[in-house]
């Protein structure tokens, strides 16, 4: 799949979930967790609106065939709502090296953003269904992150 179908995707039900009656519309939060939480800081920088952003163990270095160049660090300037990155620090496939220098980057153009490293972590820790790589500790606390940033910059 191309990144632009995946962002058109996620435009598309973005733009049908604010025209609900229900829907906050002023008030938009993403995450995901791996290719998604890649996503999730390409849609922060290419979506209008987006007012909090949460990659869970998102490559900031992935790129797709039809935008080769095109990742995470290339679109620091455009992600200006608060980001919450939860990773792995023994994640192998994403240096945690990579994340402390992605979010030292954004940082100096977004003071609002945070990126948890959980010691001990693999890739995929929130997947309790996979005993392998799940880490209870990290997911939960994790999870009481991610509620709390939503809570603060989705309900305000």
């Amino acid at each position: 799949v191309t990144r632009a179908q995946y962002l058109g995707d996620i435009r598309a039900a973005a733009d049908f979930a604010r025209r609900q009656s229900w829907a906050r519309a002023d008030r938009l939060g993403v995450t995901g967790f791996c290719g998604g939480g890649a996503l999730t800081l390409h849609t922060a920088a290419e979506y209008p609106g987006v007012s909090a952003a949460a990659p869970w163990y998102g490559h900031v270095k992935r790129v797709y065939r039809d935008a080769p160049g095109v990742d995470a660090f290339s679109l620091i300037d455009r992600i200006t709502m608060p980001v919450l990155g939860l990773y792995g620090d023994a994640d192998p496939g994403i240096p945690s090296d990579d994340v402390r220098r992605f979010e030292s980057e954004l940082r100096k153009r977004n003071p609002n953003v945070e990126f948890i490293l959980y010691p001990g972590a693999p890739h995929a820790f929130f997947s309790d269904d996979r005993p392998q790589v799940y880490k209870k500790e990290a997911s939960e606390d994790a999870w009481k992150r991610l509620l709390a940033f939503f809570g603060k910059h989705l309900r305000a």
